[in-house]
C-alpha cells in the first residue's frame, strides 16, 4: 500500500486503469454480442424444437416418414419434436439438413401441387445425402429462420391444423421457424 499517500496518485491512477479495463472489457462483450446476434443463420446449434411463429406449434414427424406440427413438448419428453440442423454447404446463407433425432431422417421435398394445388409435399427420408433435403437457412438467427429449398427456392410452410408443406416463399409467419422453445 506504498501507493496511497505518495502524491503521484498511485491509487487513484490504479482504480482508474481498472476501471478503464473493466469498461473496455464490457465493450468488447457488447461488440461481440452484437456481431454474434447479427451473423446468418448458423446450423452448428445443436438439436431442439423447432417452432413456428405463426401457430407456435412445433414441427413433428413420425417413423413412416410424415412430417407435421403438434403442440409443443417444451420438456423435450417427445424426442420426435428435436430436430438436428446440419450444415452441408454455403450459397447466400448456409444450406442445412434438418435431421430429425428420433428417426435419424431428413426433411425432404416431394412433388408440387399434389395433393393440395400451389403446394409442395414435405415428408422424411432415411436418405439425408439427397439434394432433396437441402434447406437454404434465411434469417439473421436461429430466432427467426425461413427454410427455403436450393432448388425451386419454395419454403416450408406450415398452418393452424398441423399441417406441413412447402409454398412459394412469402413473408408471413407461417414460414418462419424458432430453434428452441
Amino acid at each position: 500500500m506504498s501507493g496511497i499517500n505518495d502524491g503521484g496518485g498511485g491509487l487513484r491512477r490504479s482504480w482508474r486503469s481498472g476501471w478503464l479495463a473493466r469498461l473496455l472489457v464490457a465493450v468488447g462483450v457488447l461488440a461481440g454480442a452484437v456481431l454474434v446476434s447479427a451473423s446468418p443463420a448458423q446450423a452448428y446449434v445443436g438439436p431442439n424444437l423447432l417452432r413456428n411463429w405463426a401457430t407456435g406449434r412445433c414441427l413433428d414427424s413420425n417413423r413412416n416418414g410424415n412430417v407435421y406440427t403438434s403442440p409443443c413438448d417444451a420438456s423435450r419428453g417427445n424426442r420426435f419434436q428435436l430436430w438436428q440442423p446440419e450444415k452441408i454447404g454455403q450459397q447466400d446463407h448456409d444450406v442445412v439438413r434438418l435431421k430429425n433425432v428420433e428417426t435419424g431422417m431428413c426433411i425432404s421435398w416431394g412433388r408440387w401441387g399434389y395433393p393440395v394445388a400451389n403446394r409442395g409435399t414435405v415428408y422424411t427420408s432415411a436418405d439425408c445425402i439427397q439434394d432433396l433435403g437441402a434447406w437454404e437457412a434465411w434469417g439473421t438467427s436461429w430466432t427467426m429462420v425461413q427454410f427455403r429449398d436450393i432448388h425451386i427456392g419454395g419454403c416450408l410452410d406450415s398452418n393452424g391444423a398441423g399441417e406441413v408443406y412447402y409454398l412459394e416463399c412469402n413473408s408471413s409467419g407461417y414460414q418462419k421457424w424458432r430453434l428452441g422453445y
